[in-house]
């Protein structure tokens, strides 16, 4: 696990205070609730590379969805985690209830904990476009406490995801 010394944390509280997400507030919380949650070293969970670029940056995961010009490159994403994978924590799925996305770690470096459902997360990473196979899906299905049944699936299936290197969970 990482560990952000005070100097790093001051550096992560510049997050502006206006929010917006779609014009709906209540997507995820507002900035000055995050930025008070980061400045509590207890409030934080780090995995992975450190965070490097500013949160004021941070995006949507619908607009990271939706900006292809920015596939491929690192972006910092924000949103609420809705499923975590049940047996080793080695993926999760984020939202802001505008666009769905799941997250798995660069060169299965590390894992989030299991019960990081409904946290804020800022995932610094890597989002693109792909086609995973059916097989694959259904073993996402089978790992997912909130997904789809495994036998709801069929064929292949066409998703956006990233590829996270750094992960910041907020309590």
């Amino acid at each position: 696990m990482v560990l952000y010394s005070i100097a790093t944390l001051l550096a992560l509280i510049s997050v502006p205070t206006s929010f917006s997400s779609n014009g709906n507030p209540d997507l995820l919380p507002p900035p000055t609730t995050v930025v008070n949650a980061l400045a509590d070293t207890a409030a934080k969970r780090a995995f992975g590379a450190p965070i490097t670029i500013d949160p004021a940056t941070a995006v949507t995961v619908s607009a990271a969805m939706q900006d292809t010009a920015k596939f491929g490159q690192t972006v910092l994403v924000r949103g609420t985690i809705t499923d975590v994978c049940m047996k080793k924590g080695c993926w999760l799925v984020v939202t802001d209830n505008a666009g769905t996305m799941r997250v798995t770690f660069k060169d299965y470096g590390f894992f989030v904990p299991k019960d990081s459902h409904e946290r804020t997360v800022y995932l610094q990473g890597v989002v693109k476009r792909e086609v995973i196979e059916e097989d694959v899906a259904k073993h996402y299905a089978e790992e997912s406490k909130n997904g789809p049944k495994p036998e709801e699936i069929t064929g292949p299936q066409s998703v956006i995801t990233m590829v996270a290197d750094g992960v910041m969970i907020v309590e």
